[in-house]
């Protein structure tokens, strides 16, 4: 305390805009300090402080979803969109490419970007006989019917994996009957009629 008491005596001597700032510097001081003390260590706070949901697409969904791709890809033997071709409308991009598209526009009309991310996230493949498809993940039950259909079925599909629907499946654009978009808390689903036309 007499260290306080020595720095009032010091500062009273001195003007009302001297003893303003070195009561601010003592209080900024202090907060910085009580700060250090509260706060988490980087590693804590990086991996411990919140806790991510379960399902919840992170980074490695997304590095996920392109491993479980990549075998489509070489079966379609196609190749990404480059830099001059980026943003090209599917009925304008080359045959032979794929990108990504947002889930609501489905059709020659589909922008095609280079990358997954932000609103772009459905993988659509346009073939080297100029047909397309999309490639999207269902649940097995889903992807076992859609593997087997006949007819027309309703299916639910999501851009990247989320909890059990994380089977990889190709829809041909052309058996595509209609399909709705939304998005929920961790991406986006496609609810979606398809069907095989004769």
């Amino acid at each position: 305390m007499s260290m306080v008491g020595d720095l009032i005596s010091f500062v009273r001597s001195y003007p009302a805009w001297v003893k303003v700032s070195v009561a601010f510097w003592l209080v900024f001081t202090l907060a910085v300090i009580v700060m250090f003390i509260f706060a988490k260590p980087e590693s804590e706070a990086r991996t411990g402080a919140v806790q991510v949901p379960s399902g919840e697409p992170r980074e490695t969904e997304k590095v996920r979803a392109d491993e479980l791709a990549s075998a489509f890809r070489e079966r379609d033997r196609v190749r990404p969109l480059n830099d001059f071709e980026d943003g090209l409308d599917l009925s304008h991009a080359p045959d032979g490419v794929f990108g990504f598209t947002v889930p609501w526009i489905i059709g020659s009309e589909s922008p095609m970007n280079q990358q997954r991310g932000g609103t772009a996230v459905l993988e659509l493949h346009k073939l080297r006989d100029g047909s397309a498809e999309l490639v999207a993940f269902a649940s097995q039950a889903d992807a076992l019917r859609i593997e087997a259909r006949s007819g027309v079925i309703e299916v639910n599909l999501f851009p990247e994996p989320w909890k059990e629907a994380a089977t990889p499946v190709t829809i041909p654009l052309h058996e595509v009957i209609s399909s709705s978009q939304r998005s929920f808390k961790y991406g986006y689903v496609l609810d979606m009629r398809i069907g095989k036309k004769s």
